[in-house]
């Protein structure tokens, strides 16, 4: 247990901050930290490991080297007085508890991260070592490996935000001249905003902030919040999609003010405010087209709205293809809510009238759409996906999706005779004997579906 608190660097294997096993509140006389839930049982209940743990361990307390040694020494006395008064409770109960200890090491933070660097999980310059097993770790760098930027119309990425996550080699510079953070705290800009920031377009990159997935509600949205969902991607694609223009001094002044950011062709008029060659005469400037970063901590949970919006306005297409094309074709995990695909379906005919790729011929949407929560399963491997009952009661859209077999544990999935009829009977399993309840064993199953995983088509 680390005095002092900070865990982002000099944190020693298995470390954890005193709040994390010790109770502040006084009238507690167990003292270790009460996790568990007033009535029924935590089936999720990863997170009180640590403090079930420190019940039945000996525990090492130590500081940074600039750690004040009377605080180390407080939180010793503490756990140690916790200790005790835990195997008396646990005596008075009837039972006969182990006794455990607590140690202070006395080495410094420096002497250990020389001596013993199999020991250390953070150093001290706050990078992470890999000597531990640290699961929090683990899902930094398999969330990284998700959704790591990546392109998916032309200049524009999707990915996390730049520095936002923990694991050095998940940093990216890919030297984007705009990135656009989703939050839930951002303000819908305007389109008189967006054509400012268009014509500061230079050497620094742009940063600009848009709501997050779930934040238009199709009910109560209005008219304003859809104006600037289509002013952002229409910026979106002045940014990428520039042509040469003809600029002078009486011209600049007039384009500033154009009402609409694309024209009749789909290309967009940009200004180029470099220095112009010769300060008296109008001149061609050829601007290269630059790149968007759509953002946000993990790469795709708040930035999945404006991402899809935007591939449908660039793309051409509706929201049942953009669904697809994004996942399949460019490979990108997201989450949306179903408010989202709610907005999207509504304002479709919009978006696609609107869209600079004059799309056509656009057909109904498929029975699947209405059935879609938002999300998709998650690739896990290569050939496996996890999905939860909504997507197993959507088996169209696994069609679509190239999902060829599917193995279903829990409640039982609600098709009609019409969807089995459609499936192999031996591309199906269904396991419904057995709930997520925490007390059902799946131990029983689990030869069975391995067999069944195993069969899968190569």
């Amino acid at each position: 247990m680390k005095a002092g608190g900070d865990l982002t660097r000099a944190r020693l294997k298995g470390a954890v901050a005193p709040e994390e096993i010790l109770s502040l509140c006084d009238s507690n006389e167990k003292g270790f930290l009460d996790c568990d839930p007033k009535e029924g049982f935590s089936v999720r209940n990863f997170a009180i490991q640590t403090a079930k743990m420190a019940q039945v361990s000996d525990i090492v307390i130590y500081g940074e080297d600039s750690t004040d040694q009377r605080i180390i020494k407080s939180v010793a006395e503490r756990t140690s007085s916790v200790q005790k008064k835990w195997k008396k409770h646990l005596e008075a109960s009837g039972q006969c508890p182990e006794t455990y200890h607590t140690y202070v090491l006395t080495d410094s933070f420096e002497e250990i991260e020389r001596n013993h660097p199999e020991l250390v999980a953070v150093n001290s310059r706050g990078r992470t070592t890999g000597h531990t097993m640290d699961f929090l770790q683990w899902e930094h760098v398999e969330m990284c490996a998700m959704s790591k930027s990546s392109e998916f119309s032309k200049g524009v990425y999707q990915g996390p935000s730049p520095g936002a996550n923990l694991v050095q080699t998940c940093q990216q510079d890919e030297g984007f001249h705009v990135l656009i953070e989703t939050n839930d705290r951002a303000q819908m800009p305007d389109e008189d905003f967006l054509m400012s920031k268009l014509n500061e377009m230079g050497q620094t990159p742009i940063h600009l902030t848009f709501p997050s997935s779930g934040s238009i509600l199709p009910p109560s949205r209005s008219q304003s919040e859809v104006d600037s969902l289509l002013a952002m991607c229409r910026f979106i694609y002045a940014v990428t999609h520039p042509k040469s223009i003809t600029t002078s001094g009486e011209d600049q002044d007039s384009d500033r003010d154009q009402d609409q950011i694309a024209d009749s062709d789909g290309d967009i008029p940009m200004q180029d405010l470099s220095p112009s060659p010769s300060s008296s005469s109008s001149c061609s400037a050829s601007i290269k087209p630059r790149t968007v970063l759509i953002h946000c901590a993990d790469g795709y949970t708040e930035s999945t709205l404006l991402a899809i919006a935007y591939f449908m306005f660039a793309e051409g297409v509706p929201v049942h293809t953009a669904w697809l094309r994004m996942h399949c074709d460019k490979g990108r995990n997201f989450f949306a809510y179903p408010s989202d695909v709610a907005l999207l379906t509504s304002i479709q005919p919009r978006l696609l009238a609107e869209s600079p790729a004059n799309p056509a011929n656009i057909r109904p949407a498929p029975a699947w759409l209405s059935k879609l929560d938002g999300s998709l399963p998650s690739r896990i491997l290569p050939y496996m996906y996890l999905g939860n009952l909504t997507h197993a009661n959507n088996p169209e859209l696994l069609r679509q999706m190239g999902i060829k077999r599917i193995l279903s544990i829990g409640e039982p999935v609600s098709w009609v005779k019409s969807e089995h009829e459609k499936w192999d009977r031996e591309n199906l399993m269904m396991v419904d004997r057995v709930q997520d309840n925490g007390i059902d064993p799946l131990t029983g199953e689990f030869e069975r579906c391995l067999e069944f995983i195993g069969k899968r088509n190569t």
